[in-house]
């Protein structure tokens, strides 16, 4: 069960600290988001519902081994790559699955003489910016990556795309 915790946990902190970066949320979002985690997450809990999540997140895992398997552990995208990484994480750290994954990651990452390089789809650099950001501040590492968070910060101001009406 200490696995179905951790998965549902992560599953469910990745759907709702997602950003809108356009507009903030209303207090009616954030007065629905607090009665789903304050109520209707304890609800999903307990049998029969969490015999539900289970399957769901089980059939879920299916299709990561799935992509993953076919893609040979790369994934069709760096996004992808790492959050089914960080799944089979979770899913079990010591898996096969989880190891297949760490030599595959270099695709994407590999250092450079003026720093650290990815490769990433066009158009997804915001996208990709934000999901660092909030990985650093949930792991309370701001205070040792300071500067490299303020040029984060710096790169998504720069990088916001205005639509005129």
């Amino acid at each position: 069960m200490k696995y179905l915790d951790r998965k549902a946990s992560l599953v469910r902190t990745c759907f709702l600290l997602q950003e809108d970066l356009h507009y903030p949320r209303s207090q009616a979002q954030n007065l629905i988001f607090g009665c789903l985690n304050k109520f209707v997450e304890p609800i999903l809990n307990c049998w029969p519902a969490n015999k539900l999540r289970e399957r769901a997140l089980s059939n879920l895992m299916k299709h990561i081994h799935y992509e993953d398997e076919t893609t040979k552990y790369v994934g069709i995208c760096p996004i992808t790559k790492a959050l089914n990484m960080i799944c089979c994480w979770v899913e079990n750290p010591n898996s096969d699955a989880f190891k297949q994954h760490l030599p595959r990651f270099y695709d994407y990452l590999w250092l450079a003489e003026d720093g650290m390089k990815a490769q990433v789809y066009d158009g997804c650099h915001s996208w990709e910016i934000a999901f660092i950001i909030q990985a650093y501040c949930s792991t309370n590492l701001i205070g040792k990556f300071g500067p490299t968070i303020k040029k984060a910060h710096e790169f998504m101001k720069n990088s916001q795309v205005f639509c005129s009406p």
